[in-house]
């Protein structure tokens, strides 16, 4: 049996809501544990920090974690959330073991950004590992990441399961809140118009990547033909770009600023925001069609705006930079989401099921990949561990 370990960055004020990377690399881990072919599956801790258990259920809490310096023993080493160190990396692969870089972020725009607008990046070395892993929405980038590192370019796939928005959603219930859609009309108000909308737009506002300023036109946009169907926008992330004169004049310009309905926000977490403040989400990406963000917002069956052709089928999608027609689902959304709940949500359980870090199908085909991988760098270099 063979041992693998799976890099993260845990720091002091580790938080598990901060990215879903973090999130992403307890699924992988789960998944890897199901194949059946690891005697151990453990976390390489890349941070100073630990484990903050109180985010965790009982299914995800119990992973051994151990530090750089001793990885020794393991036979598969996943660089994904926390950086090593390249020369350790290069002695455990003389030395038989299979290192594999999954990829987290746009490839592209990591590589671009960072020179373009002055900022700090990170270069992995070329040659630190066996094989590269992206997700589907990533693969368009293959031949990038295959110029730049040398080597194979998987697809493997996309995970996501809903434990740690349970356990959120068991924090705030203790606290009197509840993170579920509430209907906006009563059998009483039958030909009344629903209950305006309080919009919320969580991109992070720190790359082209998935940025808030579609959001907000398309709001706006729904809010001058329906006024009566937005009752507030909150844009979260903004605190650090609220004294730009762009955005300054592009939010001064819209109707929903001068008629004091539209605030720029700090940074919340999905669950207890929407449970108190937010009862629907608009988003937007570029190049990154697959997003936490919109599971966690299906899971509590909120109306979910959002242009991923990945699940065009699911919540409300407009294409590409269409603000026009975000204005109109949104207030389709407004209209129609009470009486359409159903449905939606039966099309969310089949995405939630299809991504699950136990979906046969996923479980298998990480299998086969690192069964391929392990067998490939065997080969090269004659190892017999």
């Amino acid at each position: 049996m063979i041992k693998v370990g799976i890099s993260i960055l845990i720091s002091s004020n580790f938080n598990i809501w901060s990215n879903g990377l973090n999130q992403n690399i307890f699924f992988l881990a789960q998944s890897l544990k199901a194949t059946g072919l690891f005697s151990e599956v453990c976390l390489i801790n890349c941070g100073d920090g630990e484990i903050n258990a109180d985010q965790f259920d009982d299914t995800l809490s119990d992973w051994r974690v151990i530090r750089p310096a001793d990885i020794e023993h393991l036979d598969i080493i996943i660089e994904f959330g926390g950086a090593l160190d390249p020369s350790l990396l290069q002695l455990q692969r003389a030395k038989g073991k299979t290192v594999i870089w999954f990829v987290a972020g746009n490839p592209y725009v990591g590589l671009i950004e960072p020179i373009i607008f002055e900022q700090a990046g990170f270069f992995a070395q070329p040659g630190r590992c066996d094989e590269i892993w992206v997700a589907a929405q990533h693969l368009p980038f293959a031949p990038q990441l295959r110029t730049l590192y040398q080597c194979p370019v998987r697809e493997v796939p996309y995970l996501w399961a809903p434990n740690f928005v349970q356990k959120r959603v068991e924090q705030i219930e203790q606290a009197g809140f509840t993170y579920a859609w509430s209907k906006r009309k009563t059998s009483k108000q039958a030909t009344s118009p629903p209950r305006p909308l309080r919009v919320a737009v969580f991109e992070p506002n720190i790359s082209v990547v998935k940025s808030g300023i579609v959001p907000l036109l398309g709001t706006d946009v729904a809010y001058r033909k329906q006024p009566e169907s937005i009752e507030h926008l909150f844009n979260l992330n903004t605190l650090h770009m609220k004294e730009h004169p762009t955005l300054l004049y592009l939010a001064n310009s819209l109707q929903l600023t001068q008629d004091h309905k539209a605030t720029f926000e700090g940074r919340h977490d999905v669950v207890g925001f929407m449970a108190e403040f937010a009862d629907t989400v608009v988003s937007h990406q570029w190049n990154n069609p697959q997003n936490y963000l919109y599971m966690d917002v299906l899971w509590g069956d909120f109306p979910l705006i959002h242009n991923s052709p990945w699940i065009a089928d699911v919540g409300y999608y407009y294409p590409d930079f269409d603000a026009e027609l975000l204005a109109d689902r949104l207030i389709e959304a407004w209209q129609t989401h009470d009486e359409r709940l159903t449905d939606y949500r039966r099309k969310s359980e089949q995405l939630f099921a299809s991504v699950s870090p136990l979906n046969t199908a996923n479980v298998s085909a990480y299998a086969k990949r690192l069964i391929d991988v392990r067998t490939r760098t065997r080969c090269t270099t004659g190892g017999t561990q």
